[in-house]
C-alpha cells in the first residue's frame, strides 16, 4: 500500500535483498502509486552463502576440538556441515537456538551441536556490519535521512 493512501504523498522504501553470493540494496522512490528506483547496489561475494560457510567452518573445529580430527579438507564431510549450517540459520531467524544433528558425519562419527543466536551473531556479526555499511552508503549517497 506505499504509495497508495496518498497519491501525492513522496516516499522513498529501502529494499534489501540476500541472496545466496551477493547482496542488493535498492532505493526506490514512490510517488503518486508509481514506483522509480533511484539507486541500485550490487555486491558480489557476501551473500547468505558467506553465512553458512562461516558457520560451517565454526562446527569443523567444534569437531576438530571434540574428536581431534580435521574434517576441514574433507569435502563430503564439509558439504554436510554447509547444509546443516543453512538450516541452522533459518531456525536461528526465528527461535534462540538451533540443534544440529548429522549423523556418520566423518569416518561413522555422529555430530550433535547446539548453537544459540548469539552464538549465531559473533560469528556472523562482521559480516552483518558489511551489509548495514552498504546499505548506509546507498542511502547516504541520494542524501537521503533515515527515520527510525
Amino acid at each position: 500500500d506505499i504509495g497508495q493512501d496518498n497519491p501525492s504523498e513522496k516516499s522513498f522504501v529501502l529494499v534489501f535483498h540476500l541472496g545466496g553470493q551477493s547482496m542488493d540494496v535498492s532505493v526506490i522512490l514512490v510517488s503518486a502509486g508509481m514506483y522509480q528506483v533511484v539507486a541500485n547496489k550490487r555486491v558480489e561475494g557476501i551473500g547468505g552463502d558467506v553465512i553458512d560457510a562461516t558457520m560451517a567452518n565454526h562446527l569443523a573445529a567444534e569437531f576438530q576440538r571434540l574428536y581431534k580430527v580435521d574434517i576441514g579438507e574433507n569435502s563430503r564431510a564439509m558439504y554436510k556441515l554447509r547444509v546443516a549450517a543453512e538450516e541452522a540459520k533459518r531456525t536461528l531467524s526465528s527461535s534462540s537456538t538451533s540443534s544440529i544433528d548429522i549423523d556418520s558425519l566423518y569416518d561413522g562419527q555422529a555430530f550433535q551441536q547446539k548453537i544459540g543466536r548469539a552464538k549465531f551473531e559473533s560469528l556472523c556479526g562482521s559480516l552483518f556490519s558489511q551489509w548495514v555499511a552498504i546499505a548506509r552508503g546507498v542511502i547516504e549517497e541520494k542524501k537521503l535521512k533515515l527515520i527510525r
